[in-house]
């Protein structure tokens, strides 16, 4: 009865205890349906085929659930007994094998491991060093990290001491025992002691005195416990798990080969959580290999290791320990506080699997998982996919190149360098940058990757990485190939946009590979022996290579796109019909042919220069997703909000742009005016005022609108470089609470990457207002270019229209002359002004001769005679019949005015007057008559036959009032004329003013009637059957007016030359056989 009380006490207390337990059970299952959900969500991301997940608490197994595919192919799901690799996680279990070793006195962690392998002696720094197996226990060896990147394929009885022998002749990295550094091959080291001191090979002592005892029976070394249940392991290609059957790697089995099931590890976390050990397995053994050493600083994570655990002083207490071999991943982890214990296995080399783990851990205990981060290995696959997408078109793009440039030269359209040095110097250089290029691509596992090899690159990594890493050397031999090709058979004017965009490129890489360069730095302290600081110089060199070429290169380009843009539009404008040349803005014109050619010019270096950040930026964004992926987010979001206010500005700057255009044209004009109209304005000061008021008007009102449209673009900029400044505040202040598993450096990483990319951002924003100008420049230009080519259009028709009309059926027009049109009459000429030099050098004596006779004996040079002019031809006609012409209507819609109907005719060897009031048409009539304007109604014929407007003006020497005189004699051939030439300039008497040299004037400096003789010079030496004079004579003094009336035109008639004359002379009128009288458009002949 005693008893009962107690019993009772004891159920009432049990009852008590256990009254959560239902509301603790139900908590257990949704943290377990969450951590299912996130398992599967991580795994999915991660493209992991096959993942298990256990849970222990207390000693017992929780949960155990397995996830996708053990084999893919064979669709074979995973579950609690299939079998993976572990990885680095084989440690604590090669370390527990020690222990017991230690503990029965078989071995020592203070023996040197020379005392066990003799031969393996290493050095610091030229120095033998002695190592204990504690420092490999612990990894303070010295051995470096890049000593994976060599362990050798094994296999068989001699694998442990052949992967051992792998680091004989290499350096350590450190002095033993003095700092941490984690290197696998330590354990490798230590199973070949663990093979030495029992005389069995590492897994069947690992069976024997570790795993059986323990109860892990599915657990083995090197060889699976049943080879039906393994997993196939896979690593990525092309985004994808694809299969993979590694080397192996036997002689590494302590450090990472040891396999086993979800249930094995279950129960190796079961005993590390406080499951009691099996009889005859001291709790000393597995305590000892939970013990960090605290001798040394810890790692950068902030971890000191134990015996195959990283140790973080976390509450209680956190062990962890991530595995990863080049198609397994695992990672196991426990709070002894907590007594609670988590494990995944994954048959991909994946750190979405460790990720998985502590999300899994930080979930059961009721704690906010961290966010998950990128797994690099799926980020090396992706990246690799995406340079294969790019450089695949690049290799066959150069290859068209290359297949361009061997036509070219089997055609001859590229001819060998004739120059030896200069052959010889493309062929070294090329040859320099291959070596150059090669050596980087050789070197860079090494010297980024911590001294691996490419060898690990290619087990370990994504099979996609190193088809990338190959296909990017084939696409620099194809381009250096290329550019030697170039080199050696050159081309005029090569304009080949593949070496400017390639160069582009490089630089914008050696650009982004500063910055990655200088941010690696900060977490090394081999800076100066790492190689770093050759890839430094690497990228340097490819920046300023690149930056040379592209700024040379823009130089030319800039230079001949303003010289090519210019004559193109000045052949057009000189190809356009006078009329409409006359009624365009002079202030446009020229605004067009100089600034708007100029800005549109600097497009080019835009393109370039814009190329170069833009490729810069792309590497900085690579370089950010791989950091963490929610930067790069960030970034790209800024990036676009930024382009997209640039862009809502630009648009309304746009608008502003176009009218200050419109008011640069108008100054333009103002300059004209002033430099033209100089006279008048230095004759009156309120002139001078006024006209300096309007001038300041517009240039004012230019300022205001053009300040306005880049003032839109400041503020823009203000917002710019204001969000940047808060994107780095977020990363500082903000990023650490949001992603816990960022530390110190990567903080400081992207705040540099981020203001490093301020300066390609800001180029590329700042070049927005510059892109606005182009854009009104480039419209500006291509609307007169459309404007002139549709006027000839509109020509050509309107020509195919008379040509149709014509009762012949054809116009004798020069361009439609064919080699079987009979040879033009007396007087008409060809189209060629060749033609017009060919006249009979005997014609041009002749004439020369009778105007020299007709002169006073001052004039006549001595030693020249008069010959007799050529009467035999029939004498040259040209008839106007109903011709009308109208000007076009004003902006109101009123025609200003019209000539015509006119119906008159000229003959050859005749001299006739025009003659009439201000307005009267004088001027109108003779553009008519000399092909300037086209008739709206009637027709010009030549000779009798319909003439085009190019043949009248070929038939044409006229001296306009408002006539230009050119400072050369352009179409005239003056070789072998020299005495011809110096003949008419005493004539005319200009000889101590001006000469011809090279076919150029000395000088135009002269006064307005002297001009006008200078340009009768031209007359005489055009020798065109007809001249037109308007009011030649108005500008010369009474001698001189009346030698020409009464001495140089007669001559010209008795030439046979046809000569036309507008005078208000009526003191010469007798000189003229006809004078012709124009009343507001009308003509009146007067007798």
């Amino acid at each position: 009865m005693t008893r009962l009380p107690l019993l009772l006490l004891a159920l009432w207390l049990g009852l008590l205890t256990g009254l959560p337990s239902a509301g603790a059970a139900s908590g257990s299952e949704a943290r377990l349906a969450e951590i299912e959900t996130l398992a599967e969500r991580l795994q999915g991301r991660a493209d992991i085929p096959g993942l298990s997940v256990v849970i222990v608490q207390d000693g017992e197994t929780v949960y155990n659930r397995s996830f996708g595919y053990a084999d893919l192919e064979q669709r074979r799901p995973a579950d609690g007994q299939t079998i993976y690799e572990l990885g680095s996680n084989s440690k604590a279990l090669t370390a527990l094998a020690v222990m017991r070793l230690q503990a029965e006195g078989r071995l020592s962690l203070d023996d040197p491991v020379t005392d066990y392998i003799p031969w393996l002696r290493l050095a610091y720094k030229g120095e033998p060093q002695a190592i204990t197996l504690a420092q490999l226990l612990h990894h303070t060896s010295g051995i470096p990290f890049a000593s994976i990147g060599t362990l050798p394929p094994t296999a068989g009885e001699g694998a442990a001491e052949t992967t051992v022998r792998s680091l004989l002749g290499r350096p350590l990295a450190s002095e033993p025992g003095s700092r941490y550094e984690y290197a696998t091959i330590n354990y490798a080291v230590l199973g070949l002691v663990i093979q030495t001191v029992t005389g069995q090979s590492f897994a069947d002592y690992m069976a024997s005195a570790v795993l059986e005892p323990l109860g892990l029976r599915d657990t083995s070394a090197i060889v699976p416990a049943d080879p039906a249940r393994l997993a196939q392991g896979y690593k990525g290609r092309f985004t994808r798990p694809s299969p993979y059957d590694p080397p192996a790697y036997e002689g590494n089995a302590p450090s990472g080969y040891i396999l086993s099931t979800p249930g094995d590890v279950a129960r190796w976390l079961e005993l590390l959580t406080g499951a009691e050990l099996p009889a005859g397995f001291a709790p000393e053994w597995l305590a000892a290999t939970l013990q960090p050493d605290r001798t040394v600083a810890p790692s950068a994570a902030g971890a000191s290791y134990a015996a195959g655990w990283e140790v973080y002083q976390d509450g209680a207490g956190y062990y962890a320990h991530e595995g990863s071999n080049p198609t397994f991943s695992s990672f196991i982890a426990f709070r002894p506080g907590e007594r609670s214990g988590v494990a995944v296995l994954a048959n991909r080399n994946s750190e979405t699997t460790a990720m998985i783990g502590e999300s899994v851990l930080e979930l059961w205990l009721g704690e906010e998982p961290p966010v998950a981060g990128p797994d690099l290995f799926k980020r090396a696959d992706t990246f690799a996919v995406a340079l294969l997408v790019i450089l695949t078109p690049a290799a066959l793009v150069i290859l068209v190149y290359i297949g361009l440039t061997l036509r070219e030269l089997g055609r001859g359209a590229r001819q060998p360098q004739r120059r030896p040095a200069r052959w010889l110097g493309a062929l070294l250089g090329r040859l320099a940058a291959a070596a150059i290029a090669a050596a980087a691509l050789y070197w860079l596992p090494e010297v980024i990757g911590l001294g691996l090899s490419w060898h690990f690159v290619e087990v370990w990594l994504p099979q996609t990485v190193l088809l990338a890493v190959w296909l990017l050397a084939a696409v620099i031999a194809l381009y250096l190939l290329y550019s030697l090709l170039l080199a050696w058979f050159p081309r005029p004017r090569d304009r080949s946009l593949l070496q400017p965009v390639a160069l582009a490129l490089m630089s914008g890489l050696g650009n982004a590979m500063i910055i990655f360069v200088i941010n690696e730095t900060f977490v090394r302290s081999d800076n100066l022996t790492s190689g770093l600081l050759a890839y430094f110089g690497l990228a340097v060199l490819m920046y300023v290579v690149g930056q040379r070429y592209i700024q040379s290169m823009l130089v030319r380009l800039t230079n001949q796109f303003v010289y090519e843009k210019r004559m193109e539009l000045a052949g057009k404008l000189l190809e356009t019909d006078y009329a409409h040349m006359e009624r365009m803005e002079r202030g446009r014109l020229e605004a067009t042919l100089s600034s708007d050619t100029e800005e549109i010019s600097s497009s080019i270096g835009l393109v370039v220069t814009g190329g170069t950040n833009v490729v810069t930026l792309l590497c900085c964004f690579a370089y950010l997703g791989i950091m963490n992926v929610y930067a790069l987010l960030l970034s790209l979001a800024i990036i676009a909000i930024l382009a997209g206010i640039y862009y809502v500005a630009g648009e309304k700057a746009n608008q502003l742009f176009e009218e200050t255009r419109d008011i640069q044209n108008r100054f333009f004009g103002y300059i004209a005016d002033l430099l033209r109209g100089f006279k008048e304005l230095a004759l009156s000061r309120s002139r001078r005022r006024e006209f300096r008021e309007a001038m300041d008007e517009s240039c004012e009102t230019f300022r205001d609108k053009r300040t306005g449209a880049q003032m839109r673009f400041v503020h823009v900029f203000i917002i710019g470089e204001t969000l940047f400044v808060l994107v780095i505040g977020c990363v500082v202040f903000l990023f650490p609470a949001i992603f816990k598993q960022m530390d110190q450096d990567m903080l400081r990483s992207y705040v540099f990457v981020f203001l490093y990319m301020t300066g390609p951002v800001n180029q590329l924003l700042d070049s927005l207002p510059q892109i606005a100008l182009i854009r009104v420049s480039w419209g500006r230009v291509k609307r007169l270019i459309q404007e002139v080519d549709e006027r000839r259009r509109s020509q050509t028709t309107e020509l195919a229209a008379e040509r149709a009309a014509s009762p012949a059926g054809a116009i004798a027009s020069v361009a439609a002359a064919g080699p079987e049109d009979d040879p033009p009459e007396h007087g008409a000429l060809s189209a060629s002004p060749t033609s017009t030099r060919q006249d009979s050098s005997t014609q041009q004596a002749a004439a020369l001769m009778h105007l020299l006779a007709s002169s006073s004996p001052s004039h006549a040079p001595s030693e020249l005679s008069t010959v007799s002019a050529d009467d035999g031809a029939a004498p040259l006609e040209l008839t106007l019949q109903d011709v009308v012409y109208r000007y076009p209507e004003d902006a109101e819609g009123r025609r200003p005015f019209a000539v015509g109907p006119v119906d008159c005719t000229f003959r050859g060897g005749e001299v006739a007057f025009i003659t009439g009031g201000n307005g009267s048409g004088k001027s109108s009539l003779a553009k008519l008559i000399t092909g300037l304007y086209r008739p709206d109604e009637g027709r010009i014929l030549l000779n009798g036959r319909v003439a085009s407007e190019e043949e009248l003006r070929e038939s044409f020497t006229a001296i306009f009032a408002d006539f230009h005189l050119f400072d050369a004699l352009y179409g005239i051939d003056t070789s072998g004329r020299e005495a011809e030439i110096e003949a008419y300039l005493r004539l005319l008497e200009l000889q101590d003013k001006v000469a011809v040299q090279d076919g150029s004037f000395t000088t135009t400096r002269l006064s307005t009637g002297q001009k006008k003789r200078l340009a009768l010079l031209v007359a005489y030496l055009e020798a065109r059957p007809i001249c037109l004079f308007d009011e030649w004579a108005a500008d010369q003094d009474p001698t001189y007016r009346r030698l020409f009336y009464e001495q140089l035109l007669p001559q010209m008639k008795a030439r046979g030359t046809c000569v036309i004359a507008i005078t208000h002379d009526d003191a010469y009128f007798d000189t003229a056989d006809r004078v012709i009288k124009m009343d507001t458009g009308q003509l009146v002949e007067t007798p």
